[in-house]
């Protein structure tokens, strides 16, 4: 169920105008879909994201810290860690990687715990890079749902 109204979100999907996804919606449905994706969120609730993520996606999963960026694959999510530290010379690499990669089988989720948004806007971050990787915005937020259960 999608509302707009504001129920105790377990992920907020930024869009206009602003769509609160629900722990009952399906939003793995979303990722599915081998658009890329953009998360935000705290770093336990990015761990959680991609842990649930893990169980929502047909391929495999490679988490990568974009600190450590080297060779990337041509196939298969591919996570990217900390995107706020990507220098920009590390971003040049990753568009023309995005450039020659088959975007049929293969998908991009780039997670931070900082808005990259102002950092476009200063120049700090290519801005085409930036919506490239922006197709699907996800704000992760940990919600208590009782013991031992986080939505």
């Amino acid at each position: 169920m999608i509302s707009n109204e504001t129920p105790a979100p377990s992920i907020v999907r930024s869009a206009l105008p602003a769509v609160v996804v629900t722990p009952d919606d399906d939003w793995r449905a979303l990722l599915r879909t081998r658009a890329n994706a953009l998360v935000t969120g705290s770093a336990d609730a990015l761990e959680a994201f991609v842990d649930s993520a893990r169980d929502a996606l047909r391929d495999p999963i490679l988490c990568v810290p974009c600190d450590r960026m080297a060779e990337l694959p041509q196939t298969g999510t591919i996570v990217l860690k900390d995107l706020h530290l990507l220098g920009s010379d590390s971003q040049a690499t990753l568009a023309a990687w995005m450039d020659t990669a088959d975007r049929s089988r293969m998908q991009i989720v780039s997670m931070t715990p900082v808005p990259l948004l102002p950092a476009v806007q200063e120049g700090h971050f290519d801005s085409a890079l930036y919506y490239r990787l922006n197709s699907l915005h996800f704000t992760v937020l940990l919600v208590d749902r009782g013991p031992g259960r986080l939505a």
